[in-house]
């Protein structure tokens, strides 16, 4: 990934995740922390939300740290 890349690639990621938190304020999306969520992958509570493309900022899934970390990388770049 080269440096203009890279940087598109950051800026992309740092509006999907302020977009999330504004959507959380706004009353859009749910407080993780504050109700029972199932993660979209397993049993588990759902933890966070996972972006699987940063272009599209608010389609976003509830899942758990550990398939979060099992998914990996939304999109190559």
């Amino acid at each position: 990934m080269n440096t203009q890349t890279a940087t598109r690639f950051y800026t992309q990621r740092r509006k999907a995740i302020h977009a999330v938190q504004r959507a959380k304020y706004a009353g859009r999306l749910a407080w993780l922390s504050k109700i029972v969520v199932r993660c979209t992958d397993c049993p588990s509570q759902a933890t966070m939300y996972d972006h699987r493309d940063y272009t599209k900022p608010l389609m976003v899934e509830p899942v758990c740290q550990s398939c979060n970390h099992k998914r990996g990388r939304a999109i190559k770049w």
